[in-house]
């Protein structure tokens, strides 16, 4: 069975799918550390398998077997997005597959022509490149970067603090790399140490570096009360049988309650992703009944600041109009829809954050202004996805009155871009607060990876992170990426814990994404001396 190209693909792509987070459930805190230095060894293999054989069509044999394996991984790995629909599943086994599938024919090509090594670079910068271009274009889709497989396994990848979930990347793709040369040499006849020597220090090193910080770490920093509403509601069957009026009387009388007999004053209270969904005019948002409700809490509480999840429209006259705008009924004026975080306090007035990194199909429509060209109109009229969730351009720190506890409103989908969450922290956030609603892939491994996912963004910008969910996992998580307290799928609470806040910035956080601009800069340049190089041979 192993001696047919196939088999390696169909097991990279097993082991792939159970090295993930999210493979296995939220309790058991992991999953196999090990498994991820071999997970893609069964790629070498197929590559390898194909070129020393006797049949035509290397390239396109190899495209096909890596799209399937590429593709499988895809799947295994983001089965439960048909929970949410169909297509969303379909784009992302597709795309992504036939992207990654792109990596490893040039790889096979670099190979065909030069050497292992340089071929290596080929693939260790086409992948690099691949994942910052995935971050910003109409099919952004970060959930399966590389690095995001060591989310789980934080005690061992302490250096992101350094290189981002960029140097996993280099980490998974070398180490495999390292393991199938000492595979080779055992299969061909000869001692397998000499090639397994690098693998020694490569993932030695590194992981001895983790342990040394994670074990030299000091949560030093002013201490702040922060509580987390976790109200595990079905989006599906519950969630939007609720009047935001309800939902606000039911809380308040809770958070009453809670911060009555809390042990300690509660410094920061927040609530989920669209924790009010029916949305509110932004003009006379402090005049709506279910946020007046809420807004009790701060009249008894004054010490207590709130940030949560809302939907927010505003209106603009036809000059004023935005790209993302559509009109009213009466086609007089436009109005942009938001995914809208609200912050505010006594003494702080109310402030406002829109999501800008929206979920393509759900809350964006990709290549919405060719569809438009083409369709007109009728693309503001397909059912909600084609009009496009409002925007803004630069990320907002929410503080309090004393200015103490710094904010980054993160919301959702928005914690998955590494680059994009660091950016809050740039701008002075102190502490990062997730707000979400993972429900929609029901209780599956999807909302687990995306729980685990955060404890990445904790360790690269040493910060801690709260995580306030509708359905899902709510957690606290500190800055080395261990999560302190949580609740998780079916559980109803509210729930406290205690933060530092740490104002020095980490070098992944002063410097940004250093590895992965090198490769998507040098990986043109690469495989441009490769062309040339075949031309002159030629």
């Amino acid at each position: 069975m192993m001696k047919r190209p196939i088999a390696w693909v169909l097991l990279t792509a097993l082991l792939l799918s159970i090295a993930w987070p999210g493979a296995f459930p939220w309790s058991w805190g992991g999953s196999l550390f090990l498994v991820t230095s071999v997970a893609m060894v069964g790629m070498f293999v197929m590559v390898d398998m194909i070129h020393a054989d006797a049949r035509p069509h290397k390239g396109r044999r190899i495209f096909w077997l890596a799209y399937l394996g590429m593709g499988l991984f895809n799947l295994g790995t983001t089965w439960w997005l048909v929970n949410a629909h169909w297509s969303a599943l379909f784009a992302t086994v597709f795309f992504n597959g036939f992207l990654m599938a792109m990596l490893w024919t040039i790889y096979a090509w670099v190979l065909r022509l030069f050497d292992a090594k340089r071929a290596m670079w080929a693939l260790v910068l086409g992948w690099l490149a691949l994942e910052v271009f995935h971050e910003d274009w109409a099919l952004s889709f970060p959930w399966l970067d590389l690095g995001n497989i060591y989310a789980d396994k934080t005690p061992w990848v302490q250096w992101f603090q350094f290189t981002g979930h960029r140097g996993g990347v280099i980490w998974l793709l070398l180490t495999n790399w390292v393991m199938y040369q000492a595979m080779l040499s055992k299969r061909s006849g000869q001692s397998w140490w000499p090639a397994f020597k690098p693998a020694i220090p490569l993932i030695g090193l590194p992981s001895l570096l983790s342990l040394t910080l994670l074990w030299t770490a000091e949560d030093q920093g002013l201490r702040q009360h922060v509580a987390l509403a976790h109200p595990d509601i079905d989006p599906y069957h519950e969630k939007y049988q609720l009047s935001d009026a309800s939902v606000a009387a039911q809380w308040k009388v809770r958070a009453m309650d809670y911060l009555e007999t809390a042990e300690k004053p509660v410094n920061l209270m927040v609530f989920p992703e669209t924790f009010f969904y029916e949305g509110f005019d932004e003009r006379i948002i402090n005049m709506i009944n279910p946020i007046r409700q809420i807004d009790s809490i701060i009249q008894v509480y004054p010490s207590c600041n709130l940030l949560m999840g809302v939907s927010t429209y505003a209106i603009y006259r036809p000059e004023d109009r935005t790209p993302s705008s559509r009109p009213d009924r009466s086609g007089r004026r436009y109005f942009d829809s938001f995914n809208t975080a609200l912050h505010w306090g006594d003494g702080v007035p109310m402030r406002l954050y829109h999501k800008s990194k929206l979920v393509v199909g759900v809350e964006t429509m990709p290549f919405a202004a060719l569809m438009e060209t083409y369709l007109g109109d009728l693309t503001v009229n397909m059912g909600g996805t084609t009009g496009t969730l409002g925007t803004q351009t630069n990320r907002v720190v929410f503080s309090d009155v004393d200015s103490l506890i710094k904010v980054a409103p993160v919301i959702c989908w928005e914690q998955d871009y590494a680059t994009f969450t660091r950016d809050f922290v740039a701008e002075g956030a102190n502490l990062i607060a997730i707000i979400t609603n993972d429900g929609w892939w029901a209780n599956t491994s999807g909302h687990v990876a995306h729980a685990h996912y955060a404890r990445l963004r904790a360790i690269e910008n040493q910060r801690w992170v709260t995580r306030a969910a509708n359905a899902g996992i709510s957690a606290f998580i500190n800055p080395q990426g261990e999560v302190m307290a949580s609740r998780s799928w079916g559980e109803d609470d509210l729930f406290s814990h205690e933060v530092t806040l740490i104002e020095a910035q980490s070098f992944y956080t002063r410097y940004g994404d250093l590895l992965g601009r090198a490769g998507y800069w040098l990986f043109p340049f690469l495989l441009l001396s490769v062309w040339v190089r075949q031309r002159v041979r030629s």
